[in-house]
């Protein structure tokens, strides 16, 4: 009875503040343990905690030489815990600033928001990267495009070359073109512009990554680990896009799940879909270098509400190529760019026959934007572009076999690029 009224003594003392400070302790063990598991540094743990149990037993069987030792050692504790787990406090370190839950407040008394023209940059390096990531996936060419968040990642630019221009499919592609300067190095995106390219990216300290993996992947993901950096990896070998975030690797996207997955990674606000779409419905057949140029116009062209003009080719039955319409300028009114089995397309307005046509991107010629607004807007309200494509563009899904084809002579272009 006399241990009961002596506990219920002390828990009479106890006050608001003391319950306060043994929930702050019990946080931070709590957050240490949390922190550690599963890393390294769990063993690194264990072994502080077997030299404190071996502490106290030679403080109790009377072990002078030891327990002086061992003091020393405890006496000069914050410092070795310091340097022995300095990787982990980093990374706390880290996540504490990123933390989310305390800027919501922030923002509260800052009134802080990004500006229009920054979401516009922001929107288009994402539509930009993308772009280029389905046609390095073609064309095996390799990549490496990290988006900068919280984390600045200046030091890592200061690695490479400093390059702070817009962002444009061209520009990926002179970049990464396997004969540039750059080419080897990954390219640093902040605030929607190119910051920085050809810049050494720190290697993943993780020891159980899949062996297959390559350079590349290595050092995306080890500057996802140390920072909270997006990193778009596109393949060498196998063309597969990748994207690492917090160290975890997610493979195998198509254009539109990129899109998606970096607008809700990168984008920091809630905005309204993008308006430059481009459907995919199979891959790329072939490609040269100014269907870089090509793309990036006919994007420049519908973000700017212009319309465009541009002459146009096509096969002859010497297969040879020849403009149509003896060389006229056609004016269309772009609304969209589709991928369909292996070709690029263009699907605009053409005013003088009031109709939505498409046309091959790659037999474009000499694009240029117009001072006229573009057309056809009510047509394209209830335009379905996954449906068209469908309808225009479906393959034969029937046994394979072999067939003799007729056609007219001006159907060589058409047969000549199919087969």
């Amino acid at each position: 009875m006399e241990i009961f009224n002596s506990i219920l003594s002390i828990i009479k003392t106890i006050q608001l503040r003391d319950i306060v400070d043994i929930l702050a302790i019990a946080l931070l063990i709590f957050g240490l343990f949390k922190l550690v598991q599963e890393t390294r540094a769990v063993q690194l743990l264990k072994g502080v905690i077997m030299l404190l149990v071996v502490y106290f037993l030679s403080s109790l069987f009377g072990l002078v030489m030891l327990s002086s030792l061992l003091r020393t050692f405890f006496e000069a504790a914050v410092v070795v815990i310091a340097i022995i787990f300095q990787p982990e406090i980093r990374k706390a370190l880290e996540q504490m600033g990123r933390n989310n839950t305390y800027k919501k407040y922030i923002k509260i008394f800052a009134k802080h928001h990004k500006g229009d023209d920054w979401k516009k940059a922001v929107e288009k390096s994402i539509v930009d990267a993308a772009d280029t990531a389905v046609l390095f996936s073609r064309s095996k060419t390799g990549a490496l495009l990290v988006f900068e968040r919280e984390t600045m990642l200046s030091d890592i630019a200061a690695t490479g070359t400093i390059i702070d221009a817009e962002t444009s499919v061209a520009l990926f592609g002179n970049i990464f073109f396997n004969k540039a300067p750059l080419h080897d190095g990954a390219s640093i995106i902040r605030d929607g512009k190119l910051f920085a390219a050809g810049c050494i990216l720190p290697l993943t300290s993780n020891q159980n990554v899949d062996i297959n993996l390559g350079t590349r992947h290595r050092a995306g993901l080890g500057i996802s680990e140390q920072s909270d950096a997006i990193v778009l990896i596109v393949s060498e070998e196998t063309g597969v896009i990748s994207l690492a975030v917090n160290g975890i690797l997610l493979r195998e996207f198509t254009r539109e799940e990129l899109i998606k997955k970096l607008e809700s990674l990168v984008s920091k606000y809630e905005g309204k879909q993008l308006h430059r779409q481009v459907v995919i419905s199979g891959r790329i057949k072939t490609m040269n270098e100014s269907i870089y140029y090509n793309v990036d116009k006919l994007h420049e062209a519908i973000s700017a509400d212009s319309q465009i003009r541009f002459k146009y080719y096509q096969w002859n039955v010497r297969k040879e190529m020849e403009l149509r319409k003896d060389g006229a300028w056609y004016q269309i009114s772009p609304w969209g760019l589709m991928w369909d089995d292996e070709n690029y397309y263009l699907v605009g307005f053409d005013a003088g026959d009031g109709k939505i046509k498409h046309y091959r991107v790659d037999k474009m010629l000499r694009i240029a934007l117009t001072e006229e607004k573009r057309e056809g807007k009510e047509q394209f309200k209830a335009f379905n572009m996954p449906r068209y494509t469908k309808s225009l563009f479906g393959m034969y899904g029937g046994e394979e076999t072999s067939v003799t084809l007729e056609a007219r002579n001006d159907m060589v272009g058409v047969l000549i690029d199919r087969f």
